[in-house]
């Protein structure tokens, strides 16, 4: 039997919430193409997110749950951290300066398809391919 944790506030409701802390932020990966209608549906408890500097995060800091890993991502990414908050879900939050194109969805910063397209690709350029990645670039190529 699987028990499925009920939260007090919806994924939706929370992570507007999160970007009026965080104005600046992008929401990224599957959470992005939700809103932008591109899948049907999001059954995760977590959602990525892009901001500029680690100064950006000083409204989590005092609530939830930040953790810093260390991560042989590409360049760009400066610092990679997971939070979790009171509510219950998570941030996997990608510190990156680059400015990238987005899409404003129903008050969200929502990354294009096209930007994560060229974030895969750069990070082939840098990291090397890997099968992961291949399939990630291929799915998105699929929505344009």
């Amino acid at each position: 039997m699987i028990i499925q944790k009920k939260f007090d506030v919806d994924i939706d409701t929370w992570i507007k919430s999160i970007q009026k802390q965080i104005p600046d932020m992008v929401v990224l990966g599957g959470y992005s193409r939700f809103k932008q209608g591109l899948e049907n549906d999001y059954p995760k408890t977590w959602i990525d997110i892009q901001v500029y500097s680690v100064n950006r995060l000083e409204p989590l800091f005092d609530i939830g749950r930040l953790s810093w890993f260390d991560s042989d991502f590409q360049s760009s990414v400066l610092n990679r951290a997971t939070w979790k908050s009171p509510e219950g879900y998570y941030l996997d939050i990608f510190v990156d300066e680059t400015h990238r194109d987005f899409l404003v969805i129903d008050e969200l910063n929502c990354q294009t398809v096209q930007e994560a397209i060229s974030f895969i690709d750069d990070y082939i350029l840098e990291m090397g391919t890997n099968p992961y990645m291949e399939n990630k670039r291929t799915k998105l190529l699929k929505y344009i």
